[in-house]
């Protein structure tokens, strides 16, 4: 605990760079030395290793390259964002209810570099799992898929996984009911890899009629759902100041 304080005392010393870089590394130590993080990914690892391994089974195989793309995909944004919606609930959420986002206000650390390096150090730490999944599913995988395509996917994917953390930290310094907000991330994204798990023959079926490729409208929807996303966080943060942040109500429950 002693360490804990120090290192977030440590953040507030120094000129605004140096603010900026000891806020970025008391919240990756926080994160990495907090039990939920640790048990948090403890799960997740070999959650991400079955769904692999099911996924390069020979049930998968006689589907098709397209049905393993499209599963892929889903498995990665999927575990990823839920992922991170747990490191924010953990550090920014926690921090605000704590008052700590308060105390860096005070010192005046402006919000957008507040959100920004606590969604760069969640998203170091919630990369770790999808980053196995891609090498594991790669080295193993005896399926003929273009790497260019699939490593392309992979990057696009997790740009668009940093700017949807991005959008949970700025959402969560108004959200009022921060569990209610989390379990709506958390069941709302394995509502949808289910069901795209168990339409992914029929949205497979569709493409083809439609002479869509899958591998680019996968990038498509990554790049311009990362673009929207921006866009919204970017009318988020302008309507935020600090007297919102100071003023507004916040509860767990």
């Amino acid at each position: 605990m002693h360490l804990k304080i120090y290192h977030w005392r440590k953040s507030l010393l120094g000129g605004e760079m140096m603010k900026n870089k000891n806020i970025n590394k008391g919240a990756f130590y926080y994160l990495i030395k907090n039990k939920d993080t640790i048990i948090t990914n403890i799960i997740m690892i070999p959650i991400a290793l079955l769904f692999t391994f099911v996924l390069m089974s020979n049930t998968m195989e006689v589907r098709g390259v397209d049905y393993i793309i499209l599963v892929f995909y889903i498995l990665v944004l999927g575990l990823m964002v839920i992922q991170e919606n747990s490191l924010a609930m953990e550090l920014t959420v926690k921090d605000k209810l704590n008052r700590r986002l308060e105390l860096f206000l005070s010192h005046n650390i402006s919000l957008k570099n507040i959100i920004l390096s606590y969604t760069k150090e969640i998203f170091k730490i919630s990369i770790i799992v999808p980053i196995f999944i891609f090498i594991y599913f790669n080295i193993k995988s005896n399926i003929s898929i273009n790497f260019i395509e699939i490593l392309t996917i992979f990057i696009t994917t997790m740009i668009l996984a940093y700017v949807i953390l991005l959008l949970i930290n700025t959402l969560a310094l108004t959200i009022k009911k921060h569990k209610l907000f989390k379990d709506i991330l958390f069941f709302g994204n394995f509502i949808i890899i289910y069901l795209v798990a168990n339409l992914s023959e029929y949205i497979i079926e569709f493409l083809r009629i439609h002479s869509i490729f899958l591998p680019y409208l996968i990038i498509f929807i990554n790049i311009l759902a990362s673009i929207i996303i921006l866009i919204i966080v970017g009318i988020r943060l302008k309507k935020l100041d600090n007297e919102l942040i100071v003023k507004g109500e916040s509860l767990w429950d």
